[in-house]
């Protein structure tokens, strides 16, 4: 059974034509209802028929593009673009989350970049799609068809066949480094080896001279980067650094936060073992805080006074319930997300312009003066 999807008296060969062009099981029909209908009208009728009668917002988007080309419908002229919009065609830009656990993707950290792709989208009048994509076939249609401007990516690399599907689109990965060095992407991130300074000379600055990098995932790419610069530090000042990771992890699989747990369980084991155990702890996100401080608890060992905890992306509702809260270091994420989409923009202006990184100063924050780490 047809559906009527949109309702204008025009010529019959017109009708004819369009008909031409069914998409499933849904064309276009002739009723003679309207002497004159506007493409405003058209537009809030097909997108009614989305909304209550399960037309595929594609098919309407289609259907949009078949009436204007067949002339049942104009397209209203618009002014010249202004310099933002130079290269922009299609108004969309996707945001494609790569192997990534959805709780991982909710939070807080990435909320908060997402937030801020969000409002400088909007400030260009810009669109946004968001997919979680584990393999070719999760990509969006609106990807696959070429109906996005540009990419923002996060997360573990992609396979082969997701990069072929998308190698004409520009790109910028954003939050981590990218891994992959046949993906040719620009780069927006927190500058890694600022953090695993920052880290390094806080817990430093406390007078310990034997300190952790405790770390549940090692095949993450930024947080490798903070454990060099970590390990670099302590090398530099004459200080033990003590390495708890997991071994034998595929690198390519998805980023989880229940295997997470148990790994952070695993480690702590091997933390009790260290003679003499160190008084201070740098983990490389907040998520593997808040894990940390539940089992150091569990075990009897109090976090803010057997032993001091840095961690890193200050999430604050995931700190909340730590006591004491942590130092955190804020990469800033709102500002990522914001500079991500300032450089697809200039990318999609300069397509053949070189490579180009771009690091967001991190900063450290205190919850709690340091004096009272000393006692």
């Amino acid at each position: 059974m047809y559906q009527t999807v949109y309702r204008k008296a025009v010529k019959p060969e017109l009708i004819e034509a369009c008909n031409k062009y069914p998409i499933g099981k849904t064309k276009i029909i002739e009723a003679n209802c309207f002497e004159y209908i506007t493409t405003a009208q058209i537009s809030e009728l097909l997108s009614n028929f989305v909304r209550t009668r399960g037309l595929a917002p594609r098919t309407a988007n289609r259907y949009r593009e078949i009436l204007v080309r067949l002339g049942a419908i104009s397209v209203p002229r618009r002014g010249p673009k202004t310099r933002v919009h130079e290269g922009i065609r299609t108004e969309n830009v996707a945001v494609l989350l790569m192997g990534m656990d959805t709780r991982l993707a909710h939070a807080p950290v990435m909320a908060t970049a997402i937030h801020g792709i969000g409002n400088e989208l909007t400030e260009n009048k810009l669109n946004m799609t968001m997919a979680y994509v584990n393999r070719a076939s999760q990509l969006p249609p609106a990807v696959l068809d070429g109906r996005v401007d540009g990419i923002l990516m996060e997360g573990v690399c992609p396979s082969a066949e997701i990069l072929a599907k998308i190698s004409d689109i520009p790109k910028v990965w954003f939050m981590t480094q990218n891994a992959n060095p046949n993906l040719e992407v620009d780069e927006v991130y927190s500058d890694e080896d600022r953090i695993g300074f920052l880290a390094a000379d806080y817990l430093a600055g406390l007078g310990f001279d034997n300190l952790v990098f405790l770390n549940s995932e090692p095949a993450h790419i930024s947080f490798s980067a903070r454990r060099r610069a970590f390990v670099s530090y302590c090398m530099a000042s004459n200080i033990k650094a003590e390495l708890l990771e997991p071994e034998n992890v595929v690198t390519s699989q998805i980023r989880s936060i229940d295997s997470n747990i148990q790994i952070v369980e695993q480690l702590v084991e091997r933390f009790l073992e260290l003679s003499p155990r160190p008084r201070g702890i740098f983990v490389p996100s907040d998520m593997q805080a808040a894990n940390l401080y539940q089992i150091l608890n569990s075990r009897g060992i109090k976090p803010g006074k057997d032993v001091i905890v840095v961690s890193c992306n200050n999430e604050t509702e995931v700190l909340a319930g730590l006591d004491p809260k942590p130092v955190s270091i804020d990469i800033g994420a709102e500002i990522i997300g914001k500079k991500a989409v300032e450089q697809l923009m200039w990318r999609i202006k300069n397509p053949d312009e070189h490579r180009m990184k771009i690091l967001v100063e991190p900063r450290l924050v205190q919850p709690v003066s340091k004096q009272s780490f000393m006692q």
